[in-house]
């Protein structure tokens, strides 16, 4: 099966989730977000096929909060769609643009 979250049940003990990273960097943020709110964790380093993968390991009872963190960890570092501003502000004023033409032609043909 194809998952697109980072994170997963542990493959031999079902009270934990596993929440995988390619960076260090990213992995690190995580646990420090989860030392702050005092959660706690087991980490490791892994290799793959495609090279090192950190691992970090939160309680099933904690999963709720842990994704939270997860999601704030890999935000961090997430780099925009696109990453020209200009580029950026003209896709969007074109999207305005359409949205506000398609908007008067709906109200207009009533």
């Amino acid at each position: 099966m194809f998952n697109v979250t980072n994170f997963s049940e542990h493959p031999s003990n079902s009270l934990y989730t596993v929440y995988k990273f390619k960076s260090s960097e990213e992995s690190n943020t995580f646990q420090e977000l989860l030392e702050q709110s005092s959660l706690y964790y087991e980490a490791d380093e892994a290799e793959n096929s495609y090279g090192a993968l950190f691992i970090v390991a939160v309680k099933n009872k904690d999963e709720k909060l842990a994704t939270k963190l997860n999601y704030l960890a890999l935000g961090k570092y997430r780099k925009p769609i696109i990453e020209n501003k200009v580029i950026r502000l003209i896709i969007y004023a074109i999207s305005v643009f359409i949205l506000s033409i398609a908007s008067v032609g709906f109200f207009l043909s009533k």
